[in-house]
């Protein structure tokens, strides 16, 4: 007892002279934000967005439409139209989802997987040149693209006689939702030779007015008629800044000079606004790989890779990057970043590997969102 005592006093004294011994000028150190993880997505997330003010997230074969942080939440199984472990992210939208088969494409509206009220098109009684899916790995972009009026976007891979295309064609569908059934407008193939020699897809992106798409080292894009327009003799990534559209160009994926447009929210009307020839960051070249992301938050460009987070500051001489505090995200490997109720930031996390396994959805204050990493 007499050791207790003796062993309390002394620890009593030690913190009573730690607090007298402070300057009371010296800050104290702010303890860090961490992501709280959403109740009721215990899975990997690899697609969301926040449409009319709701969230909507997508596993690789569940829609959570209207998700919440606090749960509970429920999903729709797409699991039924989908090829098992089709290496494609699920498009999300408020008006219509769309799943793939070996050759057949599954259009529900959102929040209904009955398979009564499915419209199913077998591409290949469709098109006879039809050969299959293309396999474009799971990143952070668009694979199969619905934009905000329900238009569909849908690459494949076809053949000519007996052996395969060089380029890839793509369905586009006018669709719409009547009476809680998908119909179909209109319907058009985009089957044209964009590039000589082989080339594969490397993004889409969807936008309100248009899909854009990086065909090797060329970007086209589609508007919501279906039709087809170079936009740009190079690799590109875009993304949505306030009323603009920002766009990250090079002739080769990793190598400079580095160029950024802006254009309106057509995505027309581009214009030059720097050129850097140069840059030592290596996270410049990351920029255009395909397993990278580009969000704006706030009205500030967001670049994420794997489970970090970095604030984008474009100046005349170079991009610099402040990477942001990921407290609780360590091992996460992001695929999108959305703004709720303009407070709260959203990360959604896929399960890739088991490096990569802390998984779900998970969300930060705003005002929090920006503190740099210690």
């Amino acid at each position: 007892m007499k050791i207790k005592a003796r062993f309390s006093s002394f620890s009593t004294a030690l913190s009573l002279l730690a607090v007298l011994s402070c300057d009371p000028k010296d800050p104290i150190p702010e303890s860090p934000v961490i992501w709280e993880k959403a109740i009721g997505i215990e899975e990997g997330i690899f697609n969301a967005k926040v449409i009319n003010g709701e969230l909507y997230v997508a596993s690789p074969s569940r829609i959570y439409p209207e998700a919440t942080l606090q749960g509970p939440n429920d999903f729709v199984d797409l699991s039924l139209f989908m090829q098992s472990s089709f290496p494609y992210r699920l498009p999300i939208s408020d008006k219509l989802m769309v799943a793939l088969n070996p050759s057949e494409i599954s259009l529900l509206p959102t929040g209904n997987s009955s398979e009564k009220e499915a419209l199913k098109i077998n591409l290949r009684q469709l098109d006879p040149e039809f050969l299959r899916f293309p396999q474009i790995g799971l990143g952070v972009g668009d694979q199969l693209s619905i934009d905000a009026k329900g238009n569909v976007l849908i690459p494949y891979l076809s053949k000519e006689g007996e052996r395969q295309k060089n380029n890839p064609d793509f369905l586009w569908l006018k669709t719409s939702v009547e009476g809680g059934k998908v119909k179909i407008l209109d319907q058009k193939f985009l089957k044209e030779e964009y590039l000589a020699g082989s080339s594969a897809i490397r993004w889409i992106r969807t936008f309100d007015d248009f899909i854009r798409v990086t065909i090797e080292g060329k970007t086209f894009d589609i508007d919501e008629f279906g039709n087809i327009d170079l936009r740009f003799d190079q690799y590109t990534k875009s993304v949505q800044v306030g009323n603009e559209i920002v766009t990250f160009a090079s002739e080769y994926v990793d190598r400079f000079p580095f160029q950024v447009f802006k254009s309106d929210l057509s995505g027309k009307n581009s214009a030059l606004i720097r050129t850097y020839e140069n840059d030592r960051s290596p996270l410049v070249s990351q920029l255009m790989w395909i397993g990278t992301g580009l969000a704006t938050i706030d009205g500030k460009l967001i670049f994420y890779n794997a489970d970090a987070l970095y604030l984008v500051d474009l100046t005349e001489d170079s991009i610099l990057f402040t990477e942001l505090d990921n407290t609780g995200l360590e091992r996460a490997y992001i695929s999108s970043i959305q703004l709720l109720d303009n407070s709260t930031v959203f990360v959604a996390s896929a399960c890739t590997d088991s490096h990569y396994n802390n998984c779900g959805g998970f969300y930060k204050p705003l005002d929090k969102f920006f503190t740099p990493k210690k």
